[in-house]
């Protein structure tokens, strides 16, 4: 295992004959959480900037905790991907307890968490609430923390990230009522951004999965999708008017809000002047590079950070852990609250300023860090 200081806030794990990675962005109060992420786009640069992402969602969030990220490089379906955890867990075991949590990320489930912290030896609930506790915090107890989480991981992501995205839309001057709408992914949070998004309004006219996009341009039957494969949509008995497209369509159909809920770097400098929509929402983490978010800016594509608006289930989390909760209802109230809340704040003073919302919520999120 080798250790790296890259900035004065920021120091990397490498493990030697794993290509894993710990990167911690920086400390508050003595913690630092993120996901742990099992993806062949896994590197270093990805991480670090995963990582500062993580430490401006807890800011915007107003919880007392840095960003952190934990990667590993590989396809998640390979057979000996336990093993790995395992290994990983071991080697990164006394950097980790007592300081860093985390919870599923890309090619992570439930269960594969529980296989990394009983190899590290503790729990993340167990090391987030004792810490807190010491600095005068009352977390929910752990039986309810459990229960309320798991009704609510399912969806809060994508149902936060569609409500501030209607407040985005509000504020630039309307309702979602008729706006049409193009989606990449379709696991959790693709499905639940599309799910609220139709609730409120709007028309999801296209949607990408790892096979291709569906679209209808008087809209998609969002009922008729959803198929036995995770991430995938099914296409047996389509709507007459939906058609197969290549999988890059969701970039250049006729939609005006882009919402990428897949891959960083989804929007890239390859394919940005496919772009002409008025909104893209970032439910995914990093899904598009800062130097493209500022020329979407420049041509007119207000682009809503992924710090801003996806961060429902950490923020969830967070708030379990930082105050006493009895029902999911209220949970999702107050973690739906704080991003629509954000959202408003970043979008007034962005239009009102004229400047890049990224920017804007940076600006917002550091003015928190150091209250």
């Amino acid at each position: 295992m080798t250790l790296s200081m890259a900035s004065s806030d920021e120091l990397a794990v490498k493990i030697t004959g794993l290509d894993a990675y710990v990167v911690v962005d920086r400390l508050v109060q003595g913690l630092a959480g993120g996901g742990l992420r099992f993806h062949p786009s896994v590197d270093l640069y990805e991480m670090r900037r995963l990582a500062r992402t993580m430490t401006q969602k807890w800011a915007l969030l107003e919880l007392p905790f840095g960003g952190c990220k934990l990667g590993i490089r590989g396809r998640p379906d390979k057979a000996d991907k336990s093993i790995l955890l395992e290994g990983f867990a071991r080697e990164v075991k006394t950097f980790v307890r007592g300081r860093i949590f985390t919870g599923p990320d890309m090619g992570t489930s439930p269960s594969n968490l529980r296989i990394f912290f009983n190899a590290v030896g503790q729990d993340s609930y167990d090391v987030v609430a004792k810490r807190l506790r010491s600095l005068g915090y009352h977390s929910t107890p752990k039986g309810a923390y459990i229960t309320i989480l798991r009704a609510l991981q399912v969806d809060i992501t994508g149902l936060a990230t569609g409500r501030a995205a209607a407040e985005a839309w509000r504020k630039m001057g309307g309702s979602l009522e008729g706006v049409t709408v193009s989606i990449q992914g379709f696991g959790s949070v693709g499905r639940a951004v599309a799910q609220e998004m139709n609730r409120l309004g709007a028309t999801v006219v296209c949607i990408a999965d790892e096979l291709g996009c569906l679209w209808n341009p008087k809209g998609l039957d969002l009922s008729r999708l959803s198929g036995s494969t995770p991430g995938l949509m099914s296409r047996h008995n389509l709507p007459y008017g939906t058609e197969e497209q290549a999988g890059e369509r969701w970039l250049d159909v006729d939609a005006e809000v882009l919402v990428p809920a897949a891959v960083a770097d989804a929007i890239n400098w390859d394919n940005v002047q496919k772009v002409h929509a008025k909104m893209v929402v970032e439910a995914a983490n990093i899904p598009v590079p800062e130097d493209v978010e500022e020329q979407l800016h420049k041509s007119g594509t207000l682009v809503l950070p992924d710090f801003l608006v996806n961060g429902g289930l950490a923020a969830a989390f967070g708030t379990l852990l930082t105050s006493v909760w009895e029902t999911p209802e209220d949970v999702l109230k107050d973690v739906v609250g704080r991003i629509v809340s954000s959202t408003s704040e970043v979008m007034d003073r962005a239009l009102t300023q004229g400047r890049f919302p990224r920017e804007v919520a940076r600006e917002v999120a550091m003015g928190k860090l150091q209250d």
